[in-house]
């Protein structure tokens, strides 16, 4: 683990905002209830640089602790399944159907590979995790595991012969504590002109605004990203930002276009949805300490709320589980301070978590038909963000307890 005295990106001085204490890491499941009870826990604490206004973790964990055996797979969610399909069709179009050679780093099971050679690109992933970079070679997406760095990056070209005319890190370009080192790879993998970089991060006012502090809040998100700090980053890499735009994933983030040479893509303005996201960091007072340390108080208000709220259904006698298993909930449970004591278990869609127990909480992971087969009387709904999909799995009759961005419980 290290631990930074002044800013990852400029070298700015760094004021913190958040600490959630000692906590496990939140992908980090383990076999047994002993070992998720006696589960290694790190500092965990937010900062922000008083110069290039970046937002990160004070603490980063070795990544080989992080990734070496990762649960989490996209292609569990049907609407992360869609969302790459889309994303595919969308660069397709933007490449005039003429596809190329493609990179994905941090392509997880490799659906946004997939999706991408259904239309007819070469396209490969990098992943670190190896069990699901070997569930992705089975599934149709070819993929190299390994970390992503320069040297990996020239490997890379050298195996395809050419460089990549795409390189995408989707939900990944937080997780790197070195970022330039990240983009000084792509630069190595890019085509020098019209290569494209699109990028997919957790959008920082989204987490502000909601108060999630259990999407911001956890070792493996290095970064919370915005649109200031990263263009003045990006251009000093020598990436220019063609474009910013919103997308529904993770409760709310932004897709960033870039390229290391000319903009010969159909782009009709070098500025699109750029300044639009500027000024609304600017309005949500994402440049004034009040904002950050509102926030700070909010998510300990929340987690407090999510324990008693808890605390009291099981003082009433009434069974509490959990739905989906996503670090999420890690974090939200240890933050709380819930254990098994309180929450009977949590369910969960992908096998690879299946039987596996939540870490400092020590709560077993388990498939739909237990909780089918005897309904609970309370819910706690982990990826909340994805309510919307997720309410209607759920028994009628029971609460459903939607911790963040305020907690409120639905009766199902």
């Amino acid at each position: 683990m290290t631990t930074i005295t002044a800013c990852r990106l400029c070298g700015g001085p760094i004021s913190e905002f958040l600490a959630l204490g000692d906590q496990p890491l939140a992908n980090g499941l383990e076999p047994t209830r002993e070992a998720a009870l006696g589960a290694e826990r790190y500092p965990l604490a937010l900062v922000r640089c008083l110069d290039c206004g970046s937002v990160q973790q004070r603490h980063a964990v070795d990544a080989r602790a992080l990734f070496e055996s990762y649960p989490y797979a996209s292609g569990v969610s049907a609407s992360f399944r869609a969302h790459f399909d889309g994303l595919a069709e969308t660069l397709t179009r933007r490449f005039k159907g003429e596809p190329g050679v493609a990179l994905d780093v941090g392509s997880n099971d490799g659906e946004l590979v997939r999706a991408l050679r259904r239309r007819g690109w070469r396209a490969c992933g990098v992943e670190p995790a190896g069990s699901l970079a070997a569930e992705a070679r089975i599934s149709g997406a070819p993929t190299v595991q390994g970390y992503w760095s320069a040297a990996l990056a020239a490997r890379i070209v050298e195996d395809f012969d050419r460089r990549a005319d795409l390189v995408t890190a989707c939900n990944v370009f937080a997780h790197d504590p070195a970022l330039p080192e990240f983009l000084r790879a792509v630069r190595v993998a890019l085509q020098p002109v019209f290569g494209l970089f699109v990028a997919e991060v957790y959008y920082l006012p989204n987490l502000l605004r909601d108060g999630a502090f259990d999407a911001a809040a956890y070792h493996e998100h290095v970064f919370s990203h915005h649109v200031g700090p990263l263009r003045r980053h990006l251009r000093s890499e020598g990436f220019d930002l063609l474009q910013v735009e919103d997308v529904a994933t993770h409760g709310g983030s932004i897709r960033l276009w870039a390229t290391v040479g000319a903009a010969g893509l159909d782009w009709k303005s070098e500025e699109t949805g750029i300044r639009a996201h500027l000024e609304r960091e600017r309005d949500e007072g994402l440049y004034d300490p009040a904002t950050y340390a509102r926030f700070g108080a909010r998510a300990q208000k929340a987690a407090a709320a999510l324990g008693e709220a808890v605390r009291s259904f099981r003082a009433e006698g009434r069974r509490v589980v959990a739905y989906t298993a996503p670090a999420k909930l890690t974090v939200q449970l240890c933050a709380a301070g819930l254990t098994g004591a309180e929450v009977e278990y949590a369910v969960d869609d992908a096998p690879i978590k299946i039987g596996k127990w939540i870490p400092g909480a020590a709560v077993p992971i388990v498939a739909a038909p237990r909780m089918a087969a005897a309904p609970p009387d309370v819910v706690v709904l982990g990826a909340w963000n994805l309510a919307e999909e997720l309410l209607p799995r759920l028994p009628a009759g029971v609460q459903v307890i939607v911790p963040v961005p305020d907690l409120r419980v639905i009766q199902r």
